[in-house]
């Protein structure tokens, strides 16, 4: 069969036939450069793969970063780490050995800083309600946590209590207890301890008031930093919160202390944190400590089951 020239790539001329025109593509072509395109594609996606989604995937003198979510020293030296704390072993730990006194609805942690005994509740909040009210903080047992639309929202109700949002480490610290433990509670995730959706029962998974959840802490004495609802912290995101929600769909993993979603959750609220330093502003009756919560199951405080793209199931 003859050949004749047409403009082509090399040179400007490729040998065509006598038609002038190349060959349609066979279909068999087309499908294997479609399997190359796939294959490529599914490489680089891999590459974006997180090294870790917490502390527990890392090994034990590293944590996980969660700009880059891969594994790293938390310091090198104590000036790296929050005021009062100090660089042990490449993780920032409170120094400890003093005594500070932190006022109602307040704990202390190791003598470095004062945390919310409970999670943060609006000033008119009832156990069947959240309440309006959103002039600022407060931390009192048997009430319904204050859900937030934004980190910025729950710093300022700190802030209007004359407190602040909890750093990162000191929300760590206090969850983990005296004992650094996986959970709020000990090492091995316990469905009933504190509120997930397997601790009422099913069909009654919903949130529940600060407190209703008596082992739900440990030697420090905050509540419920596990479960019920995500807690903000400073200078974070929605999609750095911590603890867990009672609707988490795998709370053995988001109710570790070290948990970071890296995505948005749909039930998140925020707790307090203050220096020892900071004048005690919000002591008025922010507090009900020994006050009784709803723990029989019959609040009107259920959430609406749903599901959202970031696997809880509902709230």
């Amino acid at each position: 069969m003859g050949f004749i020239f047409s403009p082509g790539l090399a040179g400007g001329r490729y040998p065509s036939k006598l038609s002038g025109h190349l060959p349609p593509p066979r279909p068999s072509t087309i499908l294997v450069s479609l399997l190359i395109v796939l294959f490529f594609s599914i490489c680089s996606c891999r590459t974006e793969i997180r090294e870790c989604f917490h502390n527990d995937d890392c090994p034990s003198d590293k944590v996980c970063d969660t700009e880059t979510w891969t594994c790293r020293h938390e310091c090198e030296k104590d000036s790296e780490c929050p005021s009062l704390f100090k660089c042990l072993e490449h993780r920032c730990s409170p120094r400890g050995g003093q005594d500070i006194a932190c006022g109602d609805g307040m704990v202390p942690v190791e003598g470095a800083y004062c945390i919310d005994r409970f999670e943060a509740s609006r000033p008119d909040a009832t156990g069947n309600s959240p309440g309006t009210d959103a002039s600022k903080a407060t931390s009192r047992k048997g009430v319904l946590p204050w859900q937030v639309q934004s980190n910025a929202e729950a710093d300022q109700a700190c802030r209007n209590a004359g407190k602040r949002l909890c750093k990162p480490e000191e929300w760590g610290s206090a969850c983990k207890g005296p004992e650094q433990t996986a959970y709020t509670y000990g090492d091995t995730y316990e469905p009933k301890t504190c509120n997930s959706i397997h601790a009422l029962g099913e069909g009654n998974q919903r949130l529940m008031p600060t407190g209703s959840f008596p082992e739900c802490t440990n030697a420090y004495g905050a509540f419920d930093m596990s479960g019920n609802v995500w807690e903000q912290i400073l200078g974070g995101d929605d999609k750095s919160v911590r603890g867990g929600a009672w609707n988490c769909s795998t709370p053995q993993d988001c109710h570790q202390c070290d948990y970071i979603p890296g995505f948005v959750p749909n039930v998140i609220g925020f707790r307090c944190c203050k220096d020892p330093s900071t004048p005690d502003a919000g002591a008025d009756g922010d507090t009900d400590i020994d006050g009784d919560a709803d723990t029989d199951g019959d609040s009107d405080a259920a959430v609406d089951a749903g599901t959202d793209a970031s696997g809880d199931v509902g709230g």
